[in-house]
């Protein structure tokens, strides 16, 4: 999939705390034990002005895409994050509920059949940027299924 397809949102810590949004501390500890570009990504200014235009952003773009399903790992987590967004935005979650797959079972699968070429693949990019992180979970969806 070319790049310029990709929706990447910088949306940063300081935008969601504008809308209202809490940060764990947890979550905080977890960040600061990233390499600095991971941590850089969620500093950087966001390209739309508020939180509720960004997310509106992704919408319209995600709504031009075809899906028939949202690969998370885990979606218990990235899917629900997604969801508060939309929710905290004040728009409706697009999807219906059984759209949402999961890439750990898949993979745990993949590699119960012999299949260890998406367990192993290398990472492209910068782990924990969510459009590398993305792509790098669509290659292990691909290879998963072969």
């Amino acid at each position: 999939e070319p790049e310029e397809r990709w929706f990447h949102m910088g949306l940063s810590a300081k935008l969601n705390l504008r809308a209202g949004r809490k940060i764990d501390g947890d979550t905080v500890e977890w960040w600061l034990s990233q390499s600095k570009a991971a941590q850089d990504m969620v500093l950087t200014v966001p390209r739309a002005p508020n939180f509720t235009s960004l997310i509106a952003e992704f919408d319209d773009w995600l709504r031009v895409e075809d899906i028939d399903f949202i690969w998370a790992k885990p979606p218990s987590f990235d899917i629900e994050l997604l969801k508060h967004a939309y929710i905290s935005a004040g728009l409706d979650w697009p999807f219906h509920w059984a759209v949402d797959r999961d890439l750990r079972t898949l993979l745990h699968f993949a590699k119960v059949r012999g299949n260890f070429a998406a367990n192993n693949l290398p990472f492209a990019g910068e782990k924990h940027n969510a459009a590398h992180d993305a792509a790098h979970q669509a290659r292990q969806v691909i290879l998963a299924i072969k």
